[in-house]
């Protein structure tokens, strides 16, 4: 269960996450979460979701598909409403910017770097997420760490944006960018 720094000089000897392997993991959850067919295709186009998948393929990591499978049902969970409530943010997420994340951050074997940048991406996802709803959570008066001020948006970006562009993964960057992700709000299909 160790997993493996990338040092410079190291190529990554990872797996992308095929078309073929992406459509069977909806299905999968299509299956298993009684998905309909317009949920399922919704699920395909979410670069969230294919983002969770991909990063135990690209990470190297043993027994991806059975992580990816794990952590997409985690996330379909959060997104759900019969699941949000207990997934929205709390004051004990203010704790450490990954903390939120935490139930979708295992996994086993792997390249710890890409794993951090994986992870670092769905931060900036989940921060956007938050900078988007702002005005919403004050009118339903649901709790928001930036507008509450715990948390900083720009500074937290501006450390994230440093921590992913100093690992090169073109696969990662093929699912989403940086960019994209300080723009991508989680339009999860719930």
């Amino acid at each position: 269960m160790t997993e493996k720094a990338l040092n410079s000089s190291e190529t990554l000897e990872s797996q992308s996450l095929s078309d073929t392997t992406w459509h069977e993991l909806i299905d999968r959850m299509s299956v298993l979460f009684s998905l309909s067919d317009d949920m399922n295709q919704r699920f395909k186009k979410c670069k969230l979701a294919k983002l969770i998948a991909a990063l135990p393929f690209i990470a190297g990591c043993d027994d991806p598909y059975r992580t990816a499978l794990s952590h997409l049902s985690i996330t379909y969970l959060a997104s759900h409403e019969a699941g949000k409530d207990i997934f929205n943010h709390n004051f004990a997420d203010n704790k450490a910017l990954l903390k939120r994340l935490e139930p979708i951050s295992h996994f086993s074997g792997g390249h710890k770097t890409i794993i951090d940048r994986g992870m670092n991406l769905l931060a900036v996802i989940m921060l956007a997420d938050h900078k988007k709803d702002i005005e919403n959570d004050k009118i339903s008066d649901k709790y928001n760490p930036l507008s509450s001020e715990v948390w900083n948006f720009e500074k937290q970006i501006f450390h994230l944006e440093k921590a992913i562009n100093s690992i090169y993964c073109p696969q990662m960057d093929e699912i989403i960018t940086f960019e994209d992700a300080k723009a991508y709000w989680w339009e999860y299909p719930s």
